[in-house]
């Protein structure tokens, strides 16, 4: 299913079975109950598989990780506990702030 979000009509989609998507605008999630991890970006093709936590594309603002961005290399991070917000280079990673009592660097960032 696809959010109605009149800024989100164009979704992430999982590569392995192509259906399900995640709007990074109203966060209405539909996610892949198979993966639940991997995501392309469908407007940006050279964009990747992301691998440890939720970040988008700052140009395009569609969920991935990306290696090869002709855009930007910037990316934000959400640690799900703390909501604190990191940013990082595409060749860096990005870890929650100090006021987080909750896990170490990236234990619990959200996938997927």
């Amino acid at each position: 299913a696809y959010c109605t979000h009149i800024y989100c009509l164009l979704h992430t989609v999982c590569i392995y079975c192509l259906l399900h998507t995640v709007c990074i605008y109203c966060l209405l999630h539909t996610v892949c109950i198979y993966c639940l991890l991997h995501t392309v970006c469908i407007y940006c093709i050279l964009h990747t598989v992301y691998t440890v936590y939720t970040a988008y594309c700052t140009q395009c603002v569609y969920t991935a990780y990306c290696t090869q961005c002709i855009y930007t290399c910037i990316y934000t991070a959400y640690c799900t506990q703390c909501l604190y917000t990191a940013t990082a280079h595409k060749t860096e990673t990005a870890v929650c702030g100090p006021q987080c009592l909750l896990a170490g660097p990236l234990d619990h960032f959200r996938l997927g």
